[in-house]
């Protein structure tokens, strides 16, 4: 399940994607459910999903639905990528004992043979907007089974870059390793790594990066080599439905919507944040409508605050200096920023489901579109232009012209058990 989102009492609201009101914005991509939704609640007693006409269409998918959720996407606008901080790493296959996801080891480090240490693995960020500082800093204790040597891989530079790196060691042992792992983890936290969890934001210091290890693991150094596309039965979906459903769980669509918010998905691939780091970044922005509601914000706290969101989620601004959110319109694209991350990280746990589902031997598997369908829990049904509904919406769209997209499509969505 998705942490519950903060919902800013003023600026925006971070609920779940089907009833989300987040004021909209001007540096805000069309791409978010939270547009979606602007443009649904007009008719809250009719309730739909709709789409437009759009090829390039972007939309962050709604979580499963318990009840009817207008889903919707518009044409998308233009925004220019700028890579975030966490860098991609070389998957270790298989599992480590106890069941327990091996952790990878970086995708800088050029040497062969080696694995990660037990959990001896950070990710570090530091931003400080007067300083003009953004910056990683990733530490991991590494064994090489062949020799059993120990070492100690450092890289470290401006995010969005690859930076330096180094490798300390060998050591023999390694009780000897962790000596040096801790005395740079102490550098640079202020806290040992016994005590990294009690971790706190302080300006010239850094904090720990929550990383989806299960996500890293899983990824493939190399590319794989294309395979022929396996039989499967005709989808039962119709035509347009299928579309939708391919829409909602497209992983070009969430590479676009992400680029929209200055995240470089080379750079932070999709799902790598964990849910709770997310959440995370949302408190920080309540933080920050609260001291937008004072008569006086002040500019020292604004910058503080803009430091730790920064810092938790990590932006790439090239060499420029990191800008300040002082204003609700800044704090409400964050908030849809952080929304889009975790409708992500849904709508792959829907993906991952659908393909782990086990296919009967004896039967050819079900179509993938059907699978995906399946895992939204919900049942589309397509609208007809000739139900009343169907006008009603209609009416409201064009009243409101909302989007500046013409409706062309309608479903109206039931729950499980028949909910509405």
């Amino acid at each position: 399940m998705a942490p519950k989102r903060k919902a800013p009492a003023t600026a925006a609201a971070a609920a779940p994607a089907a009833k989300r009101a987040v004021k909209a914005p001007k540096a805000a991509p069309a791409a978010s459910t939270a547009r979606a939704t602007k443009a649904a609640k007009v008719a809250p007693a009719a309730k739909a999903a709709t789409t437009t006409k759009a090829k390039s269409a972007k939309k962050a998918p709604a979580k499963k639905a318990s009840a009817k959720a207008p889903v919707a996407t518009a044409a998308p606008k233009k925004g220019k990528a700028a890579p975030a901080a966490a860098p991609k790493a070389k998957a270790a296959a298989g599992a480590a004992p106890g069941g327990a996801i091996k952790r990878p080891v970086d995708e800088a480090c050029a040497q062969g043979g080696v694995e990660v240490v037990k959990d001896y693995d950070t990710m570090l960020n530091q931003t400080n907007i007067q300083a003009n500082n953004n910056k990683f800093y990733r530490l991991q204790m590494l064994v090489e089974p062949s020799s059993d040597k120990y070492l100690v891989w450092t890289r470290w530079g401006r995010v969005g870059v690859a930076g330096q790196c180094k490798m300390l060691g060998p050591f023999d042992s390694e009780e000897v390793a962790l000596r040096t792992f801790s005395s740079k983890h102490k550098d640079k936290t202020g806290f040992h790594w016994d005590d990294r969890d009690k971790i706190e934001f302080k300006i010239g210091k850094y904090c720990p990066v929550e990383l989806d290890i299960e996500a890293e693991a899983a990824k493939s150094p190399t590319k794989p080599s294309p395979k022929k596309a396996p039989k499967t039965q005709p989808s039962k979906l119709d035509p347009i439905t299928q579309d939708l459903v391919s829409l909602i769980l497209d992983d070009a669509m969430f590479t676009s919507a992400m680029a929209d918010f200055e995240i470089n998905t080379d750079e932070l691939p999709l799902g790598q944040l964990t849910k709770q780091q997310v959440q995370k970044g949302l408190d920080i922005l309540q933080d920050m409508v609260s001291e937008m509601k004072k008569k006086k914000p002040t500019q020292a706290k604004l910058e503080e605050l803009s430091n730790k969101f920064y810092q938790t989620i990590p932006h790439a601004f090239g060499f420029s200096r990191p800008p300040v959110l002082g204003s609700l319109d800044a704090i409400n694209s964050k908030v849809e920023m952080c929304n889009v991350l975790t409708d992500i990280e849904i709508a792959q746990q829907l993906q991952k489901d659908a393909e782990e589902s086990e296919p009967d031997e004896d039967v050819l598997p079900e179509h993938p579109l059907d699978s995906k369908y399946a895992a939204l829990n919900a049942e589309l049904k397509l609208m007809e232009p000739t139900e009343k509904q169907y006008k009603v919406l209609l009416q409201y769209v064009n009243a409101t012209k909302g989007w500046g997209q013409p409706l062309v499509n309608l479903w109206r969505g039931e729950g499980p058990g028949g909910d509405k």
